[in-house]
């Protein structure tokens, strides 16, 4: 992965995953551009970005690790009836953010979705740790199993506990892209056009409860859609 900023103040992220991919994957790059209206080591958080950007390499360096086990010797692809790989690359790639954040930033806390318990369960422990160990900054001592179980864990489990029923929102899936479009201009209401309230937690179980579904536009054509939404449902 490359971090650049133009004279133009353009900066650039681009990512080529590694050749021991196979081969239709290692033809592939991804190139992400935004402009600054300064250049990059003047941001305020310029130190927090390079650490992001170094972080997501290893992620992504991993999942195509993971990735990369599905195929044999001669690149055909192994089926798998489970779902092994993709549960691998998703708690390897929380063990490794939050140990490679934590080693940098120990007083920021981190907010995450898993916890350790799938993993014992299901007795994959020995395969995220590998996944971990194989793309992790941390060196100067062995990866054990208990550091990338903690590591897990460390996104603060008990922020996720809803209990056995299914929810119709989960407020931390929102939570996100709600920032996003808000700082792209753009607006996010429920159907009738109120503000999505993620602290509305009933239950307590983080669940928030939109009117009618959450609607999602560039702001422009909000309030038209919303007309459009309550013609067709008074129908």
């Amino acid at each position: 992965m490359g971090f650049f900023t133009s004279a133009s103040h353009f900066s650039t992220v681009r990512f080529t995953p590694s050749l021991s991919s196979p081969a239709p994957l290692r033809r592939r790059f991804y190139t992400v551009r935004s402009s600054l209206p300064f250049p990059g080591h003047k941001a305020k958080y310029h130190g927090e970005l390079e650490a992001a950007v170094e972080v997501v390499e290893r992620a992504c360096r991993l999942c195509l690790d993971v990735k990369s086990s599905l195929f044999s010797s001669d690149g055909r692809i192994i089926e798998k009836n489970d779902q092994t790989p993709v549960t691998v690359a998703d708690f390897g790639v929380q063990a490794l953010v939050s140990l490679e954040l934590g080693n940098l930033f120990p007083s920021i806390p981190l907010v995450a979705e898993e916890d350790s318990a799938s993993v014992r369960s299901n007795n994959l422990a020995d395969l995220v740790v590998n996944a971990v160990t194989g793309n992790s900054s941390v060196t100067h001592r062995s990866c054990k199993e208990a550091d990338v179980l903690r590591a897990i864990d460390r996104g603060g489990k008990d922020a996720f506990t809803f209990g056995s029923k299914p929810a119709t929102y989960w407020a931390w899936d929102h939570a996100v892209g709600m920032i996003c479009v808000h700082e792209a201009g753009g607006k996010v209401t429920d159907w009738k056009g109120s503000h999505i309230d993620l602290t509305a937690d009933e239950s307590g179980r983080r669940i928030i409860y939109p009117s009618g579904g959450v609607l999602v536009t560039n702001g422009n054509l909000h309030n038209r859609i919303i007309e459009l939404i309550s013609c067709a449902t008074t129908v």
